[in-house]
């Protein structure tokens, strides 16, 4: 069988919520970054209908995607887990567990380090932390 490229990971596989990262607290105490986002919004307002459009009709086509997922990984279960080997399953999900816990601690990581990147680099430019108009 020729191997198969998946462009999407199914939701149940990552329930993990995403972590609220340290660094978007940290960035926006700074005026800049706090500043720039105000402008970003409100430039992109008049856009907010069509967003919204775009919103409502994902949420309508969604639950019809999420079945036919359902019922493609519901049939791929039945026909395909009875074949695999005993212990296929819990090897899999175990892998699938330990791969999580690696990406949690590496995001947690790398949150550590952009932190300290910021504090070393509004040490060295303190402008960054002076009011926009300022600059």
């Amino acid at each position: 069988m020729a191997p198969v490229e998946i462009d999407v990971i199914p939701r149940d596989v990552v329930a993990a919520p995403v972590a609220h990262l340290k660094i978007v607290d940290k960035a926006f105490e700074l005026p800049l970054v706090n500043d720039t986002y105000n402008e970003v919004t409100r430039l992109a307002a008049p856009l907010s209908p069509f967003v919204e459009t775009v919103k409502e009709n994902m949420e309508k086509v969604t639950p019809m995607l999420e079945s036919g997922f359902i019922t493609i990984k519901t049939k791929a279960e039945e026909k395909l887990f009875p074949q695999l080997p005993e212990g296929t399953t819990a090897n899999i999900q175990a892998k699938l567990d330990t791969a999580k816990e690696n990406v949690a601690s590496a995001v947690g990581n790398l949150d550590s380090l952009a932190c300290e990147g910021l504090d070393q680099l509004t040490t060295k430019l303190p402008a960054l932390k002076e009011a926009t108009p300022e600059l």
